[in-house]
């Protein structure tokens, strides 16, 4: 019982996950669409950045009330935490075409379906946000934990 509501949890949780992602890409296309159909690339690109690291914090600060922990250690794991699943998911999905490309050209009889992609994490304003935060989050944790790590 108790491995079945695990599963059901984490199950869940990636579900969020992905709908996180798929609903933050409908938003940035609607917003390019509409409102900073105005502005230049470079603004869009510091306003996604502005948004996504407000909405973070946000979601983070959600978390400490939701769950009664403190608003610093909150942060410092949030953002941990979303920057592995930032970096993480789009570096197993290569890793794992990569294994179906191989796979495919092995059963296929050796029929050439193109190289091997190398992992590059690009930087959109949802990775660049997180990477600002996450980057913030742990200078000030460490910052304030200082007294105890001496």
């Amino acid at each position: 019982m108790v491995s079945l509501l695990k599963f059901l949890v984490t199950l869940i949780f990636v579900c969020c996950l992905f709908l996180l992602a798929f609903a933050w890409d409908k938003t940035e296309q609607f917003l390019n669409a509409t409102i900073f159909k105005k502005f230049s690339a470079k603004w869009r690109k510091i306003l996604l950045t502005a948004i996504t690291i407000l909405f973070e914090l946000l979601v983070i600060w959600r978390f400490s009330i939701f769950f009664k922990v403190s608003v610093l250690e909150s942060l410092v794991m949030g953002s941990i935490l979303l920057l592995c699943c930032v970096w993480l998911i789009p570096y197993f999905v290569t890793i794992q075409r990569n294994n179906a490309k191989i796979a495919d050209k092995y059963y296929s009889g050796g029929v050439d379906l193109g190289s091997v992609t190398v992992f590059r994490l690009s930087l959109n304003p949802l990775v660049f946000g997180t990477i600002i935060l996450s980057t913030a989050s742990i200078g000030i944790g460490i910052f304030y934990y200082l007294p105890y790590f001496l």
